[in-house]
């Protein structure tokens, strides 16, 4: 039986997560709910729970408010939440679990069935302290990033990063202090990531930070330098649009 707790300030939004969750996971048990982080804390620790649907908006407080009072998450979390577009890519971008409101009853229960698939507690902890570094800091200087490899969960600041390559279906991040890393995501979902903050897709295979350009041949426009050195192409099409956003920097 999968001990489940539902949190969230709305009374009306907590009933229909738990009539869901007794449709859609018929293993289950709703042991507890609660309103608020002190009392949503006091609930978790007395009934133990599996499984913590969470509202990260939490009257004046937050999910990860609550989630900051454990020392080890070992519960698993799905958020439910209203967030902006930016954060929403970065939970479908790390494979956190959420749902949006409106709760939108086929996602729910598509959610409610990859919740079985396990997942360590530890990368679990790490994931949430990146997800509210992500929720409280509005600074897009400082905006950071988790970076699953494959041996370990890095936190990287976009800012950091110079340019990307595609290799595959991977993506090789080039970072400001000479590093790279592997990463098993396309660079397609790195251009949706980070089209806010500076970046220009200058080839199907590259993905470039604006600010780290060190110059660019608009006669010739084959290429392009980094500020590292590093030469790389300027697709044809791409050109027009590459001189446009450099005029206006």
């Amino acid at each position: 039986m999968i001990r489940v707790m539902v949190i969230d300030d709305e009374f009306h939004a907590r009933k229909m997560i738990a009539d869901m969750v007794k449709l859609y996971m018929p293993d289950s048990l709703i042991v507890a709910e609660a309103d608020s982080v002190d009392n949503g804390y006091e609930q978790i620790v007395k009934n133990n729970p599996d499984l913590v649907f969470l509202d990260i908006k939490l009257g004046n407080n937050t999910g990860f408010n609550l989630l900051e009072k454990f020392r080890q998450i070992n519960f698993k979390v799905i958020f439910v939440t209203a967030f902006d577009e930016y954060a929403i890519k970065a939970f479908k971008f790390n494979a956190m679990d959420y749902i949006l409101k409106p709760i939108n009853e086929k996602e729910f229960a598509e959610t409610c069935y990859k919740y079985k698939s396990s997942e360590d507690s530890n990368l679990i902890s790490e994931k949430l302290r990146s997800f509210h570094s992500l929720y409280n800091n509005n600074d897009s200087e400082n905006r950071m990033i988790p970076v699953n490899t494959a041996d370990k969960l890095l936190f990287i600041k976009i800012k950091d990063i110079q340019w990307l390559e595609s290799e595959r279906n991977y993506t090789v991040l080039y970072t400001i202090s000479k590093t790279k890393h592997i990463v098993s995501k396309s660079l397609g979902e790195f251009e949706e990531m980070f089209e806010r903050f500076g970046f220009f897709r200058i080839h199907h295979s590259y993905l470039i930070n604006l600010r780290y350009i060190s110059y660019f041949d608009k006669a010739n426009g084959i290429n392009l330098v980094m500020s590292d050195g590093s030469v790389i192409p300027v697709a044809s099409r791409r050109k027009a649009s590459l001189i446009r956003l450099l005029n206006n920097l």
